[in-house]
């Protein structure tokens, strides 16, 4: 099928409904009705039947553009907002709802240099050779580049990617991991294994994480998917996460310390991960925190808790404001977890103690 650039089919939509009567509005019209649409999209002429394995892809982008733009007309209903705005508007809505359906047979998504969501995610950290697919185009994967909707990531044998979602939430690619950016909030895992942690603030833009086992949701949290064709496994360090199944009954809700691991087949089998099991230690190596400027020693300290799934203690209430108080300065690239707790309570001189999980912080002797 010959594919038309999104400009060029918007300039033909736009066209024909200024040659079309049937289009015409009137300075009391606020919004295109319904039988408008359908009279623009019958306009826009005949599409190609969409094949079933594109439209699954394209469906959910479809399905949360259109809750935007319903939400969006409520809100220019009960605002009143000026009318030309919202005219506009919907013209324009309309028109890429034609191009949407007229180009989903190429793989919209995956050549989304046309219509991008701008900055659903910023490479936060990476180690190794990973890459960007934009449609046809492959490119290396670089430090604090923003990615969009429709790119797809992969990385290689021992490389891994930490991207920025905002509030504080952090998404970890593992190695040789494919994942596709559906928006700033869907992801889908195609093979390979992620982790995210939704942050320590109020959870009020949780991601879902679509495989073809189902969808797994966040409920503030720490998580790990791993997927491969035959076989899926959800891992929760914290909080829950919801599992919604492909498979009629096979829904979940998974809480803290459970690991659960799903066959083609329909089996199930559950464990029991700990919080500071080493199986965390791929995640906890992208944590993108390497340079230690514009942190304290309690914010770093806490940070480094959670990394590890630890928790922390001052020895009094003095030596917690004494912490937060400490300004820190220099680099931590390239150590572990407790070679950079070493170097850091050093240079802010005090002393630590981890036993059973807990990391207690005491004033050394003078």
């Amino acid at each position: 099928m010959q594919t038309l650039a999104a400009s060029s089919i918007h300039h033909q939509v736009v066209n024909r409904m200024t040659d079309n009567n049937d289009f015409k509005m009137s300075d009391n019209d606020a919004l295109l009705e319904d039988a408008d649409i359908d009279k623009l999209i019958r306009t826009a002429g005949p599409r190609p039947a969409i094949p079933k394995e594109v439209r699954d892809r394209v469906e959910p982008s479809v399905k949360s553009a259109w809750r935007e733009t319903v939400n969006e007309r409520k809100a220019a209903r009960l605002n009143k907002r000026p009318r030309f705005r919202v005219i506009k508007k919907r013209i324009f809505l309309a028109s890429a709802a034609c191009f949407v359906v007229t180009v989903a047979s190429v793989n919209l998504l995956r050549d989304t240099h046309t219509a991008p969501v701008p900055g659903a995610a910023r490479v936060a950290f990476l180690t190794g050779d990973s890459y960007i697919n934009s449609g046809e185009k492959k490119q290396p994967l670089r430090r604090d580049a923003s990615l969009y909707s429709g790119q797809t990531i992969n990385t290689a044998k021992n490389a891994g990617v930490a991207l920025n979602l905002g509030k504080n939430q952090s998404l970890r690619v593992g190695q040789t991991t494919q994942l596709r950016i559906i928006s700033a909030r869907e992801f889908e895992l195609i093979r390979g294994k992620i982790y995210f942690d939704s942050g320590n603030e109020d959870n009020t833009m949780p991601i879902n994480i679509h495989t073809d086992f189902g969808v797994v949701s966040d409920i503030g949290t720490q998580f790990e998917v791993q997927f491969a064709p035959t076989d899926m496994r959800m891992r929760v360090r914290e909080g829950e996460i919801e599992f919604d199944a492909k498979k009629d009954g096979a829904d979940k809700t998974i809480g803290a310390t459970q690991d659960v691991q799903l066959t083609a087949d329909g089996k199930t089998n559950i464990s029991k991960i700990a919080p500071d099991s080493i199986e965390w230690r791929w995640a906890t190596a992208l944590a993108p925190i390497h340079q230690l400027e514009g942190y304290d020693l309690d914010q770093y300290l806490k940070i480094l808790v959670r990394e590890n799934g630890w928790s922390l203690q001052y020895e009094s209430p003095d030596l917690e404001n004494y912490a937060k108080s400490s300004s820190l300065n220099g680099s931590i690239k390239g150590m572990s977890s407790e070679q950079a707790l070493a170097a850091v309570t050093a240079i802010s001189e005090v002393g630590f103690d981890l036993n059973n999980r807990t990391l207690t912080i005491f004033m050394q002797d003078q």
